[in-house]
């Protein structure tokens, strides 16, 4: 089936679509066609720095109450401003550590992502990789049981390119028991005609099996190459079926809505001069953040307020967690500490709470119950707290650090760069690549799982 857009704003990208069987197969991509032009955008900056204990703040202003809470030993009582500190969210253990499979290629490849939702039997990661010469790619996902069972792996076959490979991420979300996976892809030759960077959507089940592939052809080589930043860049859009897919065009940050893997509407500029872009959503609420150089710009769609955008503060790593009446946006400040800012679902910023971790290179957020899953990746170090979501004038309930085994080669060959987190009721997966060039004989990384009860 052949299907082009007109007009939509992106830089050239056409479409191709090819229906494919579920399970274990192997699934390829049809062909593409048509085209469409882009506009700039521009972004804003402000910066501050934070550090030490947890700090709770509201209406956005970090320490505006005065408190603090405890770091990796767990919450303490409120500080000078006398703000109480909310209970402990739960007793987080690790239950299981397990290794991802090896890589499905054989010749020298190169692995990004990964990719991780929750499910209600457990999770299913996602991990993208490319032979270095391009002639093999392919999207694999490996179903996890909340036991640690690793199920079968299904592998979505992309479209070769040959010469070259993207640098990029996975984008991956789930709603029920539909999930969509979205991986972006190089410039390619296509005969003799030079294209621009595209983008693959995945459509895959509760199990983890591939059910469907949508190709978005670019067209323009003066993009060549699109970048999916982070699992993180797609969410599914509050009250509809639709699905809202955040993407890079060099450093302008983009989105589109899809209604199951076929684009629909147009292509819209989120920020200019972006570094990395995001989105989640709660039961009302769809949050959307670029992270510029100065600050992080944040655009909210709601159900139960007008649409509404706002920069906060500087901070990089972001990423976001929803919990059930908002979303938690989180970002790194300091090599050692994690700002939460909480928008509940008629869009304010609420409150804002500075959090110690152990020393970061990479993070991400989940949430966990009705709390917010913190995993913390550096080099042979992976580590997991949780909070209490913040609340104005309330310093945040912090669990202990756990720490994944330091003895374990899943941690030890960790290069502390790639890392992922979902979770659900009670439960955590963190999620690590070793390395972005594996080899064929190791695992490509691993899952810890995790109780929060």
């Amino acid at each position: 089936m052949r299907r082009a857009l007109v007009g939509l704003g992106l830089a050239a990208l056409a479409l191709g679509c090819s229906k494919s069987s579920g399970g274990s197969a192997t699934n390829t991509p049809g062909a593409a066609a048509g085209g469409a032009t882009a506009t700039a955008g521009a972004g804003g900056a402000s910066t501050t720095a934070g550090a030490g204990g947890a700090t709770a703040g509201s209406q956005g202003v970090s320490g505006a109450g005065g408190a603090t809470a405890a770091g990796a030993g767990g919450a303490s009582a409120a500080g000078a401003g006398g703000a109480p500190v909310a209970a402990q969210p739960c007793a987080l253990s690790l239950t299981k550590l397990v290794p991802l499979p090896k890589s499905s290629i054989a010749a020298k490849a190169r692995a990004f992502g990964p990719g991780v939702v929750a499910t209600p039997t457990g999770f299913v990661v996602a991990v993208h990789e490319v032979a270095e010469d391009g002639s093999e790619d392919t999207l694999s996902l490996f179903p996890i049981a909340a036991d640690g069972t690793v199920g079968a792996t299904s592998t979505a076959k992309l479209s070769a390119c040959f010469g070259g490979y993207s640098d990029t991420g996975v984008g991956m979300t789930i709603r029920g028991g539909a999930g969509l996976a979205a991986v972006a892809r190089p410039a390619c030759k296509s005969g003799g005609e030079n294209t621009g960077g595209s983008l693959s959507l995945v459509a895959f089940g509760a199990a983890g099996d591939v059910q469907d592939i949508f190709l978005l052809k670019g067209e323009d080589p003066a993009f060549p190459e699109l970048t999916i930043p982070t699992h993180r860049a797609l969410a599914p859009v509050p009250g509809s079926s639709m699905w809202r897919i955040s993407y890079l065009q060099g450093a302008r940050a983009y989105w589109f809505d899809a209604s199951g893997i076929t684009p629909k509407g147009g292509f819209n500029l989120l920020a200019d001069k972006a570094a990395r872009v995001v989105s989640a959503s709660s039961q009302n609420m769809l949050v959307q953040a670029a992270e510029l150089d100065g600050a992080i710009v944040v655009s909210t769609t709601s159900a139960m307020a007008p649409a509404k955008s706002f920069t906060l503060s500087k901070g990089t790593g972001i990423s976001l967690s929803p919990f059930p009446s908002g979303v938690v946006v989180a970002s790194r400040i300091s090599a050692s500490t994690v700002r939460l800012d909480t928008i509940d679902d008629s869009t304010n910023l609420v409150a804002q709470a500075q959090l110690p971790t152990p020393p970061l290179g990479v993070i991400d957020v989940a949430p966990v119950t009705k709390a917010v899953a913190i995993v913390v990746g550096d080099a042979k170090r992976v580590s997991v707290l949780v909070s209490t979501v913040p609340e104005p004038d309330l310093a945040p309930g912090i669990t202990p650090v756990v720490d994944v085994d330091p003895s374990s080669p899943l941690v030890t060959s960790f290069d502390g760069k790639a890392i992922a987190a979902a979770g659900g009721s009670g439960r955590v997966a963190a999620v690590w690549l070793s390395t972005s060039s594996p080899d064929s004989s190791s695992p490509l990384g691993g899952v810890a799982l995790f109780e929060c009860k």
